[in-house]
């Protein structure tokens, strides 16, 4: 992917290239612990939301029973 500069007097990464390498790092732990919060924030309502449609049914279900 990246290669190191090679230079005369210097050899291996130069502060720029670490600096970068450094960047895109950050940026794909700050991408991934931000989809992954999202993803279980939208969990978490979906899970609120079925339980609400399940006892919703449930209480319907009795008063039905109820009736009988």
């Amino acid at each position: 992917m990246w290669k190191p500069r090679q230079r005369v007097d210097r050899h291996g990464w130069v502060l720029p290239d670490a600096l970068l390498a450094l960047t895109v790092v950050c940026l794909a732990v700050t991408l991934t612990t931000d989809f992954l919060q999202t993803t279980h924030h939208l969990e978490q309502q979906r899970q609120v939301r079925l339980e609400t449609a399940r006892r919703s049914h449930d209480r319907a279900l009795q008063d039905w029973l109820d009736q009988q």
